[in-house]
C-alpha cells in the first residue's frame, strides 16, 4: 500500500507523479526534483487543495492524512451509496482514534471538517493534487484521468495509488 509521506513524491510521467511507501530509509536519489513541490514543502505554500478519488479505505486514508496536515481535502466517488459509506467510515476511524488517545476530539473535529465527500467529479477542477485510488482496472483509471484532464488546472498534479498498473500507460491518457 502505497501511502504520501513528507518528501514523497517521484516525477514518473507528464504531470505524473510517483509515492513512496512511508517506511524504509531515505534514499540517495529522494530529493525535491521541481520548485512546486520544493515551495510546498520549505513552507512558501502554506495549504493546497487535494481531490483525492475513490472512498473506499485508501482514498479515506489518504483524504485523512491531508485533512491532519490542514489541506482542503474533496473526496470523489461515483454515487451517493460509496459517499455516505466512506463519510461513516471516516466518522468511525476518527471515534476510534479520539478512544485510543491518538488525537483529541477537537483534532478529529478539525479534520472532518477540512474534509468535503461529493460525486460531483467538477469540484476537483481548482484542486492542487489530484489523488486517484479507485479499483485496480487500466482502462477505468485512464477514462477518469482523460475526463480529469479536461476539468482541473493545468499546473494540478495528477497521482495514482496503483499498485499494479503502470503509470506511463495510465498517463497516456492525458495531454499533459
Amino acid at each position: 500500500m502505497l501511502f504520501l509521506r513528507e518528501k514523497g513524491l517521484e516525477k514518473a510521467a507528464a504531470g505524473f507523479y510517483n509515492v513512496f511507501a512511508p517506511f524504509g530509509r531515505k534514499r540517495p536519489g529522494d530529493r525535491q526534483r521541481t520548485l512546486r513541490r520544493r515551495d510546498f514543502w520549505e513552507g512558501r505554500i502554506q495549504t493546497m487543495k487535494v481531490a483525492v478519488f475513490g472512498a473506499g479505505n485508501m482514498g479515506l486514508d489518504i483524504a485523512q492524512v491531508f485533512a491532519a496536515k490542514d489541506h482542503d481535502v474533496v473526496v470523489r466517488d461515483i454515487s451517493d451509496e460509496l459517499i455516505k459509506k466512506g463519510e461513516e467510515r471516516l466518522k468511525a476511524s476518527l471515534k476510534r482514534q479520539v478512544e485510543k488517545g491518538r488525537r483529541t476530539q477537537a483534532e478529529a473535529d478539525a479534520i472532518s471538517a477540512k474534509i468535503v465527500f461529493t460525486t460531483n467529479m467538477r469540484q476537483a477542477a481548482d484542486a492542487d493534487l489530484i489523488v486517484e485510488a479507485i479499483v485496480e482496472n487500466v482502462s477505468i483509471k485512464k477514462d477518469l484521468f482523460r475526463q480529469l484532464d479536461t476539468i482541473v488546472k493545468p499546473e494540478a498534479i495528477f497521482a495514482t495509488n496503483t499498485s499494479s498498473i503502470s503509470i506511463t500507460a495510465i498517463a497516456a491518457a492525458t495531454k499533459r
